[in-house]
C-alpha cells in the first residue's frame, strides 16, 4: 500500500495533516525551500512537529529544494544538519552540488530528488539513485506507463498525485525570473502562467491558455497501488490547514480501502479547491490526444464552493495516536513488568520492571479488570492502547497509583526510544571546495568566441551570417535532425556546416521520456557517424545516453548550474564543459571555481527558453499546425502586448504529433555584447541561441 505524503506550510497545517491520517509530511523551514512566500516553520516550530510526528510514527521530509549559490551552501548545510539532529527522516532537494555537498559533510543524510530535477526516464532517475538520492519525485508529466517502466528499476518513488500544476516541466521554468524578477527555481514564483495571454498577436481579452485545471487522480487509486508507487504526494504547502485535513483524509481513505473515489467525494474535493474541476490528462496520456479538457481557471463559483466549505471547518491540535500494545505480568512477591509496543511494528517496544515487589492482598484482591483500566489510561499522550494482555497470578495488592506510575515509566520508556537516535556526523570540511583564485587576465580582454544554437537549417544559414565578425568556435545542431525522417533537412545543415568549415555538436532536447530513449540513442549514434564532436546535455537523464557514445559531454543551461559544488558534481561525469545557470549574477559567476579541464559557456545571446509545454497550448487552443520541428508555430502575447515565441518540439520516435511547446523570451539577451563582464566571470564560450522574427 503506497504511502499517503501531505504538504505542511505552516505548523497549524501540519496538525491538520497529522490528525487526518497522513504517513509522511513535507514542509520547509524559512530558507531554501520552494514555497518562500509560506508561513513555514521557525527552528522551534520544526522541533515540536518533528517530535509530534515522530511519535505518532509518521516520517518528516524537509524541503531544501531550491537553487543555492556559494555563499549560500554552508549556510544551507548547518540548516540540514540542525534538521537533521531534530530527526528529520529526509531532505527534498533540486540542486545537484547541494545535494553532493550534503552526501560529503552529512553521510548518513537521506535524500529525496525533488520535482524540480525535472527526472521523466529511466535512465534520469537511475542516474539520481547512483547520485546518492534514496527517492526520485518524478515529474508530473508522466503518464501511468512511463511511471511503471520508471518504477520497476527498484529505487523508491514520489508520484504527485492531488493540487496545483505547473503548465512547464518543473525546473525547466525561467519565466517568472525573467520577466518577473522573482524566480521560481528560487522560491519566488510569481505565477505567471495564471496571467491571460492571447494566442494571437492581439492582447488577451479574458483568455488563460497556460492555466492549467488542478490534477487529481483520485479515480485511479487501485491503479496507483499496482504500479507500487512509494509514495503519493498531495501538493500545497501554500494551502490553509482545512484544505490539507480534507484533502488528506480522502486520499488515506481511499488507499486504505483500494477503491477510487465517490462522486459525492470528488464534488468535496472540488469545494475545497479546484479550478472549474480537475485532470488526470498527464497520468492517462488523453494530453496527447484531447487536451482541451485540460485547462481552467478559478471561478467565483469555485471560490463560493470553497468559502462556504472552509467556514465550517476549524482546526485542531495535534489528537493524533499511534496504536500499541501492552503486555503485564504480576505475581506475588515479584516485581512487576509491563512491555508496551508499537501494534504495526513489533520490534519498537519499551520494557520497564518495578522497583517495588506485589504484596499479597488481605482481602479485595485487584482485579484484572481494575489493572486494564489503569494500564490503559493513556490519556495525553501520543500512545492509544488496541490491545492488552494481562498475566495475574494470586491474590494481589496493587495500588492504584503503584498501577499509574508502571504506566507513566512505560509509556516515557517508549518515548524515549523513539525520539532517541545517534546525531548524525556533521563534517563540513568534506563538502569545502579550494578558494577560488584570482585569474591573471591579458588587457585589452578579447572577445569570446560563440557557439551557434539553430533550430532548423534556414535558422543555421542566418545565423552563420549574423555572426560572420565573431569566432564562431562551433555549431550546435538539435539532435532531432538525426531522426531518420530527417534526412534531408540533416544532410544540407552538414553541407552548409562542410563549406563554412565548422566542427559541429549536437543538443538533447530538454525532455526524452523512457518511450523516447531508444530514439535518442539511435539519433546519437546517428550524429557520432556524421562527424558529431560533442553533445549538450539539457537533463540528468542524458548523461548515460551520450556516455554510451565517443562524443564529448557538454552540459546545457537547462541543467541548473548555480554553484562550485554543481559544476564539480558534473565534472566528475566527465563534463568538459558547462553552460551556467542564466539565473547567475556576475557576482554569483565570479565566486565559482574551475576544476581543471572544464570551460564555462554562457548564453549571451538570443531569445531564452523559458517553458517546456509537455500539452500543446495550440491544440488547446485551436487545432494541431503540424508545425516542422524547430519551427516557430505561433506567439503568446501578454497584456503589454509582449510576444513570446512558441517553437514546436518534436517527441523522438515514430509519434512527433502533438508536440512539445517551447516558450521563448519576447526580448532577446544582449549579454554577449558585456565582453568584459562575460571575461571577469571566466566565461570562454558565449553561446548564442536563435532570436526568431516577431510579428509587427
Amino acid at each position: 500500500m503506497p504511502l499517503v505524503l501531505s504538504p505542511a506550510g505552516s505548523p497549524e497545517a501540519l496538525y491538520a495533516a497529522l490528525n487526518a491520517g497522513a504517513d509522511e509530511i513535507y514542509f520547509g523551514l524559512p530558507s531554501f525551500n520552494a514555497r518562500e512566500n509560506a508561513k513555514n516553520f521557525t527552528e522551534s516550530d520544526a522541533r515540536a512537529a518533528i517530535r509530534a510526528c515522530k511519535l505518532c510514527g509518521v516520517k518528516t521530509n524537509i524541503t531544501l529544494n531550491t537553487l543555492v549559490s556559494d555563499r549560500e551552501l554552508d549556510g544551507a548545510l548547518r540548516l540540514a544538519y540542525n534538521a537533521a539532529c531534530m530527526g528529520a527522516d529526509a531532505f527534498i532537494v533540486q540542486d545537484l552540488g547541494l545535494a553532493r555537498a550534503l552526501k560529503k559533510a552529512i553521510p548518513e543524510i537521506t535524500l529525496h530528488a525533488s520535482t524540480q530535477c525535472a527526472c521523466h526516464s529511466f535512465e534520469g532517475a537511475k542516474k539520481l539513485a547512483e547520485s546518492g538520492f534514496e527517492r526520485v519525485v518524478l515529474a508530473r508529466e508522466l503518464d501511468c506507463e512511463e511511471i511503471r517502466k520508471i518504477v520497476s528499476l527498484g529505487v523508491e518513488t514520489e508520484v504527485f498525485v492531488h493540487g496545483a500544476l505547473c503548465v512547464c516541466h518543473s525546473g525547466l521554468c525561467l519565466m517568472s525570473a525573467v520577466i518577473g524578477k522573482r524566480s521560481g527555481n528560487r522560491g519566488l514564483c510569481a505565477q505567471p502562467c495564471r496571467l491571460p495571454y492571447s494566442l494571437s498577436e492581439k492582447k488577451p481579452k479574458n483568455t488563460y491558455p497556460l492555466s492549467l485545471k488542478d490534477l487529481s487522480l483520485v479515480g485511479h487509486v487501485p491503479l496507483l497501488a499496482e504500479l507500487g508507487i512509494t509514495s503519493l504526494k498531495i501538493e500545497g504547502r501554500m494551502k490553509p490547514p482545512s484544505y490539507v485535513d480534507g484533502v488528506t483524509r480522502v486520499w488515506k481513505t481511499l488507499v486504505t480501502e483500494n477503491r477510487p473515489a465517490t462522486h459525492e467525494e470528488m464534488e468535496y474535493l472540488e469545494a475545497l479547491f479546484s479550478r472549474g474541476g480537475f485532470t488526470d490528462g498527464y497520468f492517462t496520456g488523453h494530453c496527447r490526444a484531447e487536451n482541451r479538457s485540460m485547462y481552467g481557471i478559478r471561478t467565483e463559483e469555485d471560490k463560493r464552493k470553497t468559502e462556504k466549505l472552509t467556514s465550517e471547518s476549524k482546526t485542531k491540535p495535534a489528537e493524533r495516536k499511534r496504536p500499541v500494545h501492552i503486555s503485564a505480568s504480576f505475581e506475588v512477591g515479584k516485581s512487576p513488568e509491563i512491555t508496551i509496543s508499537d501494534a504495526q511494528d513489533p520490534s519498537l517496544f519499551a520494557h520497564v520492571t518495578a522497583d517495588f515487589a506485589v504484596s499479597p492482598a488481605a482481602s479485595s484482591p485487584v482485579s484484572e479488570k481494575e489493572i486494564e483500566t489503569s494500564l490503559t489510561k493513556l490519556g495525553t499522550t501520543s500512545f492509544m492502547c488496541t490491545g492488552i494482555q494481562i498475566g495475574a497470578h494470586g491474590n494481589l495488592f496493587l495500588a492504584k497509583s503503584q498501577l499509574n506510575a508502571l504506566r507513566r515509566n512505560a509509556v516515557e520508556a517508549l518515548e524515549q526510544k523513539i525520539l532517541s537516535f545517534p546525531p548524525p556526523s556533521f563534517l563540513p570540511e568534506q563538502a569545502a571546495l579550494p578558494e577560488r583564485k584570482p585569474e591573471v587576465r591579458e588587457a585589452p580582454l578579447s572577445p569570446r568566441p560563440v557557439r551557434l544554437f539553430p533550430n532548423t537549417v534556414r535558422a543555421l544559414e542566418k545565423m552563420l551570417d549574423d555572426n560572420r565578425n565573431k569566432q564562431t568556435e562551433s555549431v550546435c545542431l538539435p539532435l532531432s535532425l538525426f531522426e531518420p525522417n530527417r534526412t534531408q533537412q540533416r544532410e544540407q545543415a552538414l553541407t552548409v556546416l562542410e563549406q563554412e568549415r565548422l566542427p559541429f555538436g549536437v543538443r538533447m532536447p530538454r525532455v526524452v521520456f523512457s518511450a523516447e530513449e531508444a530514439a535518442a540513442r539511435n539519433a546519437l549514434r546517428r550524429a557520432e557517424t556524421c562527424g558529431a564532436e560533442y553533445a549538450v546535455a539539457e537533463n540528468i537523464g542524458d548523461l548515460p545516453l551520450i556516455l554510451e557514445t565517443n562524443l564529448k559531454l557538454y552540459g546545457g543551461a537547462a541543467l541548473n548550474v548555480y554553484n562550485s559544488q554543481t559544476v564539480r558534481y558534473f565534472a566528475e561525469q566527465g563534463m568538459t564543459d558547462i553552460t551556467l545557470s542564466p539565473e547567475l549574477t556576475p557576482p554569483q559567476m565570479r565566486d565559482l571555481v574551475h576544476p581543471e579541464n572544464v570551460r564555462f559557456s554562457l548564453i549571451g545571446a538570443g531569445c531564452l527558453e523559458l517553458m517546456v509545454l509537455e500539452s500543446c497550448v495550440i491544440r488547446a487552443g485551436s487545432s494541431c499546425r503540424r508545425t516542422a520541428d524547430g519551427e516557430i508555430c505561433a506567439y503568446l502575447t501578454d497584456r503589454l502586448g509582449f510576444h513570446f515565441p512558441i517553437r514546436a518540439a518534436q517527441r523522438f520516435g515514430e509519434n512527433n504529433y502533438p508536440c512539445r511547446n517551447i516558450l521563448l523570451n519576447s526580448v532577446p539577451l544582449r549579454l554577449i555584447e558585456k565582453n568584459a563582464e562575460i571575461a571577469k566571470a571566466g566565461v570562454q564560450t558565449v553561446c548564442v541561441y536563435e532570436e526568431p522574427d516577431m510579428p509587427i
